[in-house]
């Protein structure tokens, strides 16, 4: 049992790492036998070590769900090392993450939106940069367009930023690193 779990963590993260190498793709969480989504990707990214957050509906209940089942701990918004946003949009809250610092941005925080559904194409943000061809224009059906622009306006700073994560209830998977430019139209 323990070497499945492993088994699908890594599997896990490597969905998430080919996401943030080409961002607005869409990859799949392996299956984790009709289980959450959510705990499958958190289960592969977090440990003791990490911090989290999250705003919105129901956020303690989640918030506890996720502590037990991956030993991370809670911890305040503009100390977390991952905001989980349980809606449309965090209300403001994306703007008090950790961006990271000049000598280290890699130390920025990471955003997981969880909206009704992602798809490759139709949706209104326009992604520009690293591992993109042109443009690609990913559907984050749920998701207000002003969270969006905020992302953007977050991200304008590379190296500095914020990485975004969103996941649907089908455990389609896409990503928005912090070196991707975001328009919406």
């Amino acid at each position: 049992m323990k070497m499945q779990q492993t088994i699908r963590d890594h599997a896990a993260f490597r969905a998430v790492l080919q996401a943030m190498s080409r961002p607005g793709t869409i990859r799949h969480l392996p299956d984790n036998g009709g289980a959450d989504p959510l705990l499958t990707l958190l289960s592969s990214l977090l440990d003791n070590e990490v911090a989290v957050a999250a705003v919105g509906a129901d956020r303690d209940d989640v918030l506890d769900k996720i502590v037990r089942v991956t030993g991370c701990r809670p911890g305040p918004v503009t100390e977390a090392d991952f905001l989980l946003v349980l809606g449309a949009s965090s209300g403001g809250r994306l703007s008090e993450l950790r961006r990271g610092t000049s000598d280290y941005p890699e130390t920025g925080a990471t955003v997981l939106y969880l909206p009704d559904e992602v798809a490759a194409e139709g949706g209104v943000v326009s992604l520009t940069g690293p591992g993109i061809r042109d443009s690609v224009a990913p559907l984050l059906s749920g998701i207000a367009d002003d969270e969006l622009k905020l992302l953007g306006e977050i991200n304008r700073g590379f190296p500095l930023g914020v990485d975004a994560i969103f996941l649907d209830r089908t455990g389609k998977m896409t990503c928005i690193p912090r070196s991707t430019q975001i328009g919406v139209t």
